[in-house]
Formats: C-alpha cells, structure tokens, sequence
C-alpha cells in the first residue's frame, strides 16, 4: 500500500534528479543562477563598488569569449556558454564566497539612515509623476557612500518604517570586508 508508493515515488524523484544532474544544459544553468546568486547576495555584501563588482565579472567573461571565439575559435555554442558563463564566473563567485564565508574579527556599527530620493514617471492614471523614496539608504554622515551593495534592499516595505540600521562587519579571508548581517531599527 503506502510503503509501495513511497518507494515508487521516491524511485521517480531519484530518476528525475539523476536526469537533471547528468544533462549538461541544466548543470550549466544552475552553475549560472549559482553565480548571479552570489554576485547579488555576496559581492552586493562585499565592500567593493559595483563598478569594480561588474568589472570583476564582466572583464573575465569578455576575455573568455574573446578566445574562445577568435584565438581558439570553439563554435560549439554550449561550450562558450560554459566557459564565459558558468565557469568563469564561477571563479570569482567561488572568490568572493571563500572571502565572505572565512572571514573574521567582527565588529558591529549602528547609523541612522535617510532613504534616498528618485524621480518617478508614472504612466496615465496611475499616479503623478515625481519624487519618490528609493530602496538605497544614505547612511548618516555619507558612511560607506561608496558601497551601495550594502545599502540597497530589495524591498522598500522591509525599510519603509526604519531610521536605523545596525550592520555586522567582518574581515573577509582576502581582505576584503564584508557585511555578514544587519539589523533594521
């Protein structure tokens, strides 16, 4: 009875996991959402501005087509897909992980914050246009002005009725700071 169909059940799940985890297409997509997971959530925690966060993906990847495509000449789509997507990348992601995960000596600062103001064009009657409080924060005394990454949120009613932020730093493993959490208040 139920025995039978949990194992049948369990039997289905392990063949279609087995399927997924032995097609190269779904490795590879993983592998890519993997390393946009980690440029959001690690490198956006990571005190580096997001031009030279970018830069650290983007320059790899290029130079990664770029031999792929012309000095190594690989026409195999899948191939360039791998190599300046999933692995690459992946490199940096494994980077700024290992720096994120051994990172030491915390140490904990509290600021108030104003959120920071942006236009707003709003189509036909759904609203006027105009200023609008964004999801960046503007740290009191412009504290970590450069670091958007740890002063962006994804949600303006996480912050909505918040004035004060309390962050939890840390040393990361290659030196480069990191913030391990914070706290709304």
């Amino acid at each position: 009875g139920l025995f039978s169909i949990r194992v049948n059940l369990n039997k289905k799940m392990l063949k279609s996991l087995e399927m997924i985890f032995s097609n190269r297409r779904s490795i590879s997509l993983m592998l890519f959402v993997l390393n946009v997971f980690v440029y959001l959530k690690i490198g956006f925690a990571t005190f580096l501005e997001l031009s030279v966060l970018s830069l650290i993906y983007l320059i790899p990847i290029a130079l990664t087509l770029f031999v792929t495509l012309f000095l190594l000449s690989i026409r195999s789509n899948f191939k360039v897909w791998f190599l300046s997507a999933c692995l690459v990348p992946g490199f940096v992601s494994g980077f700024l992980v290992l720096n994120f995960v051994f990172s030491h000596s915390e140490t904990t600062e509290t600021f108030y914050f104003n959120k920071e103001m942006q236009y707003v064009r709003r189509s036909r009657g759904i609203g006027s246009s105009g200023m609008s409080e964004s999801t960046l924060i503007i740290l009191e005394g412009n504290a970590y002005d450069a670091y958007k990454g740890i002063r962006v949120f994804l949600d303006y009613d996480a912050i909505k009725h918040h004035h004060r932020i309390t962050y939890n730093f840390a040393q990361g493993l290659f030196g480069f700071r990191v913030m391990k959490d914070y706290e709304l208040k």
